[in-house]
């Protein structure tokens, strides 16, 4: 098959499938939509039912007589070695990866991931560090290796530190988790826990082209760290201080639609310039999204950018899915899920534990360590490295394979089911910032207090706030304009303001010239103008004609 029609066939099917996978295991099965992503990917994969050929055949159709249609290949191939090659595919991927850390970093409160930061920095060091011997001793407890410096345990070692936080976002930002706690430590660790694998990674190919300690190792070690704080820390600082500047000049491009396809290509630019650096391309996605998100058109980017989310970001979990040889695993199965359950073990309790020291309880702790489980595309590609170097041989890459997929499927449902109920922290960390007043309204009834809302929202827009209905039960409205941030809903017949002092201030400004229109409008409308207007109402319920409409 041509390669623009396989592609062509190809993406059709995995888009399909993972939409439709997903919305089962959702709506029918109770379980977050990316398990029924990666389960799509395990069925119509290339070690499944995307590796048989489709045979030749004639169609009969009535008067066109036979239609021959010719024999075609496996529709998603292997390669000589017997491995996947996405192909094509993997630039839906990326960018499908792009846009969703892009837009975690948009739902991300900066001020709060800034404060649970050392708490980040702890779990991601500890789990990183705890997973790298735990994996390691496992190949050496297995017989697999003599020594923990044997090129496959340090391996092996090296790909346990690597979290793929992509689908612990996707699980937490469908649960409304995303800004929780947990989920600002987990963000920050998984940065964190970035850089480490790096300079575990680069540490064991060092050590593996010359087996042993080279005099330039620690300065190439400390190039590679300087290189991965110097781009973070710069791309998120210039986000932050041209945040304004980019959210004027989106603006300008007259719409929204267009604002959000040049926000998500400055995404894709922050992503190149994280991966030439030697980070993760998603880690410079999350920067630039994390750097918008306290402007004012957090909102409009994020409505914006969901049809390219709704497509592409379910190809990402079943094209993981799709490389998985389950096959493969059967001789290597004891030792692999031995692996596994000993680097879970080692990010739950190194994550774990150093979170009990920022005041999280061991309901958060367990939360921010079963978070930071998943290893998928950074694990899969560090094994590969691995194995076309000839470190590793074909049977350790299927523990790897086994690992990610175990991790894949085994998180989401984790994650769900612990953040249900309860709180994860014994004291609340004080963040700047986040002091918010809130007053609540009386009306006399609750539809005076909707018609107050809409018209005091209608005040805003024409000021030039965004206005954002926030998908929740009543009316919420989320207003933002520069660094002002108000949240307008009702509970009844009470409106409830929430803002800090600055927009607070700001609302009892605008609501107060509401309420001042609304009363000069009511006493404008006299017992006369009440009568015509009945008169004119029921005149043309009656089918009266023009006359009626000129006394209005």
């Amino acid at each position: 098959m041509q390669g623009e029609l396989l592609f062509a066939f190809q993406a059709a099917i995995v888009v399909i499938c993972a939409k439709f996978a997903g919305r089962f295991f959702e709506r029918k099965l109770g379980q977050p939509s990316v398990i029924g992503e990666v389960a799509a990917g395990l069925v119509i994969g290339p070690f499944a039912l995307g590796g048989l050929s489709i045979p030749a055949g004639t169609v009969h159709l009535p008067l066109l007589g036979g239609i021959r249609f010719p024999g075609l290949g496996p529709l998603f191939p292997l390669t000589p070695s017997g491995a996947f090659d996405p192909g094509l595919l993997q630039a839906l991927t990326i960018v499908g990866a792009v846009v969703l850390m892009f837009d975690a970093g948009l739902e991300t409160n900066l001020k709060k991931f800034l404060a649970y930061a050392p708490a980040g920095l702890a779990a991601g060091l500890g789990g990183a560090v705890l997973s790298f011997v735990l994996g390691a001793a496992s190949v050496v407890w297995a017989g697999r290796a003599d020594s923990l410096t044997d090129p496959v345990a340090l391996v092996l070692g090296a790909v346990a530190t690597a979290t793929s936080v992509g689908l612990t976002v996707r699980v937490l930002s469908d649960a409304r988790k995303l800004n929780s706690p947990e989920g600002s430590t987990i963000l920050s660790a998984a940065v964190i826990d970035d850089v480490i694998g790096l300079v575990f990674l680069s540490l064991v190919f060092a050590m593996g082209s010359s087996f042993g300690t080279s005099p330039s190792m620690l300065r190439e070690v400390a190039i590679v760290v300087g290189k991965a704080v110097v781009v973070f820390c710069g791309l998120l600082l210039t986000g932050i201080l041209l945040k304004k500047r980019i959210s004027r000049l989106l603006l300008k491009l007259g719409s929204l639609e267009a604002a959000g396809a040049a926000a998500l290509a400055t995404a894709l630019l922050g992503a190149g310039v994280a991966e030439a650096s030697g980070l993760a391309l998603i880690v410079g996605a999350y920067v630039i999204g994390l750097s918008l998100s306290e402007t004012d058109m957090v909102h409009v980017l994020h409505n914006a950018l969901a049809p390219i989310r709704e497509m592409l970001v379910p190809v990402v979990f079943c094209v993981t899915g799709m490389m998985a040889d389950l096959g493969g695993v059967g001789s290597m199965l004891g030792f692999g899920l031995a692996y596994t359950l000993l680097i879970s073990a080692g990010k739950i309790i190194g994550c774990g534990l150093p979170s009990l020291a920022f005041g999280f309880n061991l309901r958060g702790a367990v939360r921010i360590g079963v978070g930071m489980l998943p290893r998928q595309e950074v694990g899969l590609i560090a094994a590969s490295l691995a194995l076309s170097r000839g470190l590793i041989g074909p049977g350790d890459m299927a523990v790897v394979i086994l690992m990610v997929l175990i991790t894949a499927v085994a998180t989401p449902p984790a994650i769900a089911r612990l953040f249900r109920t309860g709180s994860g922290q014994r004291r609340a960390l004080a963040v700047q910032g986040e002091e918010q007043e809130r007053v609540m309204i009386p009306f006399p009834q609750e539809a005076m207090a909707d018609f107050f809302v809409e018209g005091t929202v209608s005040l805003f827009v024409s000021a030039g706030y965004f206005a954002f209905r926030m998908p929740v039960q009543g009316k919420a409205w989320d207003l933002r304009k520069d660094d002002t941030a108000i949240t307008l809903s009702t509970q009844g017949r009470y409106l409830v303001v929430t803002a800090d002092k600055a927009g607070m201030n700001k609302a009892i400004v605008f609501m107060t010239e509401h309420l001042s229109q609304m009363k000069t409008m009511f006493s404008q409308l006299d017992s006369s103008d009440e009568e015509s207007i009945r008169r004119i109402m029921y005149g043309l319920e009656s089918g009266g004609g023009p006359e009626q409409q000129e006394d209005w």
